[in-house]
């Protein structure tokens, strides 16, 4: 990858050294060096931080921000609801047996946002099939103009 370049006014290019990015041990953020918020030295290394609040969380328990200990666990079990029947509640994904609508997570998380939805894939393939008609008949259409 080519370096970057500033022009001076009389047409020279000096070259600009590439910057060296670091990640906020906090937030996970990437910091400038030449920006950041403050820098600690821990254990032989300097760590960078975007803020004074990540620069002070930091600096009170080093350890806490290089291993966290505790990770949120992901549910299991999704309940869904019908959009509008709201009675309607099952596990997991599937048709309203009242009005045939697609059932919808009750509370989203990222577990909901990862998990292929059904109802996405369907459209799609509608899509692609009715794409393959409608080609045709359009060049057809427009061929006589």
């Amino acid at each position: 990858m080519p370096d970057f370049v500033q022009l001076q006014p009389k047409g020279k290019a000096l070259p600009i050294a590439p910057i060296e990015w670091h990640t906020d041990p906090v937030c996970g953020m990437k910091v400038n060096p030449a920006n950041a918020a403050g820098q600690f030295d821990y254990q032989d290394t300097t760590y960078y931080f975007c803020n004074p609040r990540c620069f002070e969380k930091f600096s009170r328990d080093p350890e806490a921000s290089l291993h966290p200990t505790h990770k949120q666990e992901m549910p299991t079990e999704v309940e869904y609801t019908c959009p509008m029947d709201p009675e309607v509640v099952q596990i997991g994904p599937g048709v309203c047996p009242k009005c045939g609508m697609a059932l919808e997570p009750k509370t989203v998380s990222l577990a909901t946002l990862t998990q292929e939805n059904p109802e996405l894939t369907e459209m799609r393939r509608r899509f692609w099939i009715s794409l393959a008609f409608t080609l045709p008949v359009f060049v057809l259409a427009m061929s006589e103009m």
